[in-house]
């Protein structure tokens, strides 16, 4: 059984990873919402909801970079 959370989690996660692709190859004023939705299969309320705006999608896709980041870097470090 799918929790809601697990699903709301799925979204997000669905969202970023699409936002993480058109934002790198279109860059941000390139990448058009409708696409990014469509791609995934999701609406416009959905990006909304989790994100607020094209904005706060940006801002996580680079909060999931720097996490990123860091961890290889403590992995580096570790080594």
């Amino acid at each position: 059984m799918t929790t809601r959370s697990s699903m709301m989690e799925k979204t997000r996660s669905e969202l970023l990873a699409q936002a993480r692709v058109l934002f790198a190859s279109k860059g941000f004023a390139g990448t058009a919402l409708e696409e990014l939705t469509a791609d995934v299969g999701l609406t416009r309320g959905a990006l909304y909801h989790h994100f607020g705006n094209k904005k706060g999608l940006f801002y996580a896709v680079v909060q999931q970079l720097d996490s990123e980041m860091d961890l290889r870097l403590r992995d580096i470090e570790r080594r």
